[in-house]
């Protein structure tokens, strides 16, 4: 007979290790520093998921057209950013390096996954919850 998990919410008076704590990736906020002012990303509702999701699928379709100017290029990329951050203006995404650019981009993917958050939570409480607890 296959094993059962007895699955409880992170924030519970439950004994035994918190595996994730999925509370704590809706509060937590990511910063990042940009052409020396610190950014903050916005939380992402349902609604800017499903944007961005569309957005890099649109990227993705866009890096194979051959007319695509660098003009267009940077346009999209900032509006994939003010999605999730106010303080980006096309203006600073048109003086990116294309590491900064990149940089960013990966950003936003890793905030709308909650990677980032949870990067975030591991160096403000040094939890390991990838680490099997003992």
């Amino acid at each position: 007979m296959p094993k059962m998990f007895n699955i409880k919410p992170a924030r519970s008076d439950a004994s035994g290790p918190v595996v994730s704590d999925l509370d704590a990736l809706d509060t937590e906020e990511v910063s990042f520093r940009l052409f020396g002012k610190v950014h903050k990303f916005k939380p992402i509702d349902t609604h800017t998921f499903f944007k961005l999701s569309n957005m890099f699928g649109k990227m993705s379709a866009l890096s194979k057209e051959n007319d695509l100017t660098a003009d267009a290029l940077l346009a999209y990329y900032a509006d994939l950013y003010s999605c999730v951050c106010d303080t980006v203006t096309r203006d600073m995404v048109n003086k990116m390096t294309v590491q900064q650019l990149n940089g960013l981009l990966q950003l936003v993917m890793d905030h709308s996954m909650g990677k980032s958050q949870a990067r975030q939570i591991k160096e403000n409480s040094g939890d390991d919850y990838s680490k099997k607890k003992e």
